[in-house]
Protein backbone atom coordinates (compact mmCIF):
# COMPACT_ATOMS: atom_id res chain seq x y z
CA UNK A 1 0.00 0.00 0.00
CA UNK A 2 1.41 3.39 -1.01
CA UNK A 3 1.41 6.53 1.55
CA UNK A 4 0.81 9.83 0.44
CA UNK A 5 3.47 12.39 1.01
CA UNK A 6 1.95 14.85 3.87
CA UNK A 7 1.91 18.62 3.03
CA UNK A 8 1.50 20.96 5.83
CA UNK A 9 0.99 23.58 4.39
CA UNK A 10 0.89 24.74 0.56
CA UNK A 11 2.08 28.21 1.31
CA UNK A 12 5.08 27.11 4.03
CA UNK A 13 8.66 27.92 1.83
CA UNK A 14 11.19 25.43 0.31
CA UNK A 15 12.65 22.55 2.35
CA UNK A 16 16.06 24.80 2.23
CA UNK A 17 14.42 27.48 3.42
CA UNK A 18 12.64 26.23 6.15
CA UNK A 19 16.07 24.36 7.04
CA UNK A 20 18.39 27.40 6.39
CA UNK A 21 15.57 29.43 8.94
CA UNK A 22 15.67 27.15 11.71
CA UNK A 23 19.18 26.11 11.16
CA UNK A 24 20.05 30.17 11.64
CA UNK A 25 17.72 30.15 15.17
CA UNK A 26 20.19 27.07 16.15
CA UNK A 27 17.89 23.76 15.48
CA UNK A 28 18.51 20.83 13.08
CA UNK A 29 17.31 17.90 12.22
CA UNK A 30 18.89 14.73 11.50
CA UNK A 31 17.05 12.05 9.86
CA UNK A 32 17.51 8.61 11.95
CA UNK A 33 16.63 4.90 9.22
CA UNK A 34 14.04 2.89 11.45
CA UNK A 35 13.94 -0.15 9.32
CA UNK A 36 12.60 1.11 5.96
CA UNK A 37 11.53 4.34 6.92
CA UNK A 38 12.87 7.49 8.71
CA UNK A 39 12.24 9.67 11.67
CA UNK A 40 13.87 12.73 12.54
CA UNK A 41 16.08 13.43 15.98
CA UNK A 42 15.90 17.40 17.01
CA UNK A 43 18.98 19.49 18.08
CA UNK A 44 19.38 22.61 19.25
CA UNK A 45 22.47 24.43 19.36
CA UNK A 46 24.21 21.29 19.09
CA UNK A 47 22.57 19.84 22.15
CA UNK A 48 20.53 16.97 21.75
CA UNK A 49 16.86 18.32 22.21
CA UNK A 50 14.24 15.30 21.11
CA UNK A 51 14.02 12.09 19.08
CA UNK A 52 11.42 11.37 16.62
CA UNK A 53 8.93 9.47 17.13
CA UNK A 54 7.04 9.59 13.72
CA UNK A 55 7.72 7.36 10.83
CA UNK A 56 7.97 8.50 7.25
CA UNK A 57 8.66 7.40 4.30
CA UNK A 58 11.64 9.17 3.14
CA UNK A 59 14.32 11.54 4.65
CA UNK A 60 12.49 14.40 2.12
CA UNK A 61 9.31 13.79 3.98
CA UNK A 62 11.19 13.75 7.70
CA UNK A 63 13.10 16.63 6.96
CA UNK A 64 10.08 18.58 5.29
CA UNK A 65 7.48 18.01 7.65
CA UNK A 66 9.94 18.39 10.66
CA UNK A 67 10.84 21.98 9.44
CA UNK A 68 7.58 22.75 8.55
CA UNK A 69 6.69 22.03 12.30
CA UNK A 70 9.65 24.04 13.80
CA UNK A 71 9.36 26.52 11.08
CA UNK A 72 5.80 27.41 12.11
CA UNK A 73 6.40 27.29 15.53
CA UNK A 74 9.10 29.94 15.36
CA UNK A 75 7.06 32.34 13.58
CA UNK A 76 4.07 31.38 15.62
CA UNK A 77 2.35 30.51 12.46
CA UNK A 78 -1.62 30.86 11.62
CA UNK A 79 -2.74 27.36 10.66
CA UNK A 80 -6.27 27.57 9.27
CA UNK A 81 -8.40 24.28 8.80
Amino acid sequence: MKSELRVLDARLPSLFEMASFCNNKGYELFPVRDGKKFKCDVFKDGNFLKAGMELFNTWWECEYIGYGKIYKALNKWEHSN
